[in-house]
């Protein structure tokens, strides 16, 4: 099986995994990513499925606001 890049975001270049970390959220890895083609940078964050579960029941127990909504 190979491995499948991410496409950037700004241009739809390939991009390349440049740094790697744990994250604060368990069982997440935090990565660093460059286009090779327009040098745009973007962080990607990575989680297991049981993971996304969790997090998902608990926003929708939460009220977030809508940051691009307009506030009166």
């Amino acid at each position: 099986m190979s491995a499948v890049g991410m496409k950037c975001e700004s241009c739809g270049g390939h991009s390349r995994v440049y740094s790697t970390r744990t994250s604060a959220i368990p069982n997440g890895i935090y990565r660093r990513r460059e286009c090779s083609l327009c040098r745009h940078r973007w962080t990607t964050v990575e989680v297991s499925a049981d993971t996304l579960k969790y997090i998902m029941s608990v926003q929708k127990s939460v009220c977030i606001p809508d940051l691009d909504m307009p506030q009166e």
